[in-house]
């Protein structure tokens, strides 16, 4: 989903506009006593205003139910956030060097930085390929796998054992975030190496203790993550699950919103899951 489709999907756009729109209606009412002593020509620049931003806001009805999700419109915090904007947009439009100019900066500033830090991260909003593993090789003690982005691959991986599975970081963000155009993403954090014991009967799966690690920066951006010391976002753990490797099988690395997945991608092949 496109960065446009994603902000015309959500909700929280439409309620969003329509809530800024209701603070600077009230903003220019309170002109209103000011701006009759300036003469009936400031009032009528005044009316013209609130009336076109009242034209907006009525658009914003049909926009929220024919063009947004419908099935997210009973969120119960579209309401508080829906006011916090509104006290928001009044302030800045009301006392715009004081409120007004001092918040745009701020916005923009954590805009940039917040984009920049997501930047190691891939939004999902629907089942995609994300990279692929081939299977080089493999015996009861080793695994020889091969990391690949768009059919090229990028990197060899030795691993113990004769199986394997994916662990990712999931960052997930809260809708009222949404000018970042996505509520889910993730980062491959490691493959995790297993041993698979064909004539074992129940769990087959043991852990062979050892990891690739995808390589990832240690910033302050990434502890704070870990802590769950920043509002509106939260990082967790997903895991693919455990599949056995057989020589030349590929399997695709599937994401969604609420799961990865490891699918088979050899036709034919032979493979059990955990």
């Amino acid at each position: 989903m496109s960065y446009p489709e994603f902000l015309t999907a959500t909700p929280y756009s439409w309620v969003g506009l329509a809530a800024v729109l209701v603070g600077c209606v009230a903003a220019d009412l309170t002109r209103l006593p000011a701006r009759r002593k300036r003469g009936s020509w400031a009032v009528s620049r005044l009316w013209t205003r609130i009336y076109l931003l009242l034209t907006f806001f009525v658009m914003c009805a049909p926009a929220l139910v024919f063009l947004s999700d419908r099935t997210r419109l009973l969120d119960p915090a579209l309401l508080p956030y829906a006011g916090v904007l509104v006290v928001v947009a009044f302030a800045a439009t009301r006392f715009p060097r004081s409120v007004g100019v001092p918040l745009l900066l701020v916005s923009i500033a954590g805009f940039s930085l917040m984009t920049a830090a997501l930047r190691p991260w891939t939004p999902v909003s629907e089942p995609s390929q994300l990279f692929s593993i081939r299977v080089l090789s493999v015996s009861p003690e080793q695994q020889r796998l091969e990391l690949l982005v768009n059919d090229e691959g990028i990197d060899i991986v030795e691993l113990p054992g004769n199986a394997f599975g994916v662990r990712m970081e999931r960052l997930v963000l809260r809708p009222e975030l949404f000018l970042l155009g996505f509520e889910v993403a993730y980062r491959p954090a490691a493959i995790d190496a297993y041993r698979y014991d064909q004539e074992a009967n129940g769990a087959v799966f043991l852990s062979a203790g050892e990891s690739f690690a995808f390589p990832a920066p240690d910033n302050f951006f990434r502890r704070s993550l870990r802590t769950s010391s920043i509002p509106g976002l939260r990082l967790d753990t997903a895991f693919s699950g455990t599949t056995a490797a057989f020589a030349l099988a590929l399997h695709r690395v599937i994401i969604s919103p609420g799961s990865i997945e490891l699918r088979p991608a050899t036709p034919g092949m032979q493979n059990r899951e955990s």
